[in-house]
């Protein structure tokens, strides 16, 4: 596999690497290095959390393709948009059925810049945002964890004039009015889906930060994909990109 198809695939080798087992913990990292052509140090001692957060860094340094973000579960404890640990790719990712093909739109779509840079502020890149708030009659659910609530929710999105069906988990107890003022979501990318022959874009689910930084986020995450925004790609309702900062 040659640098740039391994790139390219890296969603999919993460996935096949999501039930891996090793010996030693930073392995199910270093494993990953020749796969992927990379070029990392290997520093035993680091901790696993440590060596899979360079990991995704370089991936993220040397492609375009934003398919590394599309995770289920825990964020890093360096970065709320890179994975804990290779267990989040476990899930295929929503483009890789039968049928489908990975048609990230970089600059050919909305002039969103390509460019996603690692900073002491987060992660900067250029995507468009739409606020949210939560449908009070749409069932939503909740249930209690030893890591919080998990909440199963019904999003309004404004601006779209759809709605995203999400599943995360919180610490505290849910407060419509923090949604409508600070939750965000933002579309991150889209599949071309052949056999429905459309667009689908893929969005991630964002809090705006309480610091003095407008533009900083935080990632939400959560046990499943958000998949339920389906709109076309040349959809007047599309919004500008923003750069943004997620830390």
């Amino acid at each position: 596999m040659t640098s740039y198809l391994a790139l390219i695939k890296a969603r999919e080798v993460l996935h096949w690497a999501s039930a891996r087992q090793t010996t030693r913990p930073e392995d199910l990292a270093y494993c990953l290095i020749g796969l992927l052509n990379l070029e990392l140090s290997v520093a035993y001692g680091e901790g696993y959390p440590t060596a899979f957060y360079r990991l995704q860094a370089e991936v993220m340094r040397r492609t375009e393709d934003r398919g590394l973000f599309f995770w289920c579960g825990a964020p890093s404890s360096y970065s709320t948009m890179f994975a804990a640990s290779v267990a989040g790719f476990r899930e295929p990712a929503p483009w890789s059925d039968a049928g489908v093909r990975s048609d990230w739109y970089y600059s050919s779509c909305l002039d969103a810049d390509p460019t996603i840079t690692l900073t002491n502020c987060g992660i900067r890149m250029s995507i468009p945002l739409y606020s949210v708030e939560l449908n009070p009659g749409a069932g939503n659910t909740s249930r209690k964890t030893l890591g919080g609530v998990v909440y199963s929710l019904m999003l309004w999105v404004s601006g779209l004039s759809c709605q995203a069906k999400v599943q995360i988990q919180l610490q505290s107890e849910l407060n419509p009015e923090e949604i409508k003022e600070s939750w965000v979501i933002g579309l991150l990318g889209s599949a071309y889906i052949t056999h429905r022959k459309h667009s689908t874009f893929l969005p991630i689910l964002l809090r705006r930060g309480s610091d003095s930084l407008s533009k900083r986020y935080f990632r939400l995450f959560s046990d499943r994909f958000l998949l339920d925004i389906n709109i076309e790609r040349d959809s007047p309702g599309l919004k500008d990109p923003e750069v943004i900062y997620i830390k």
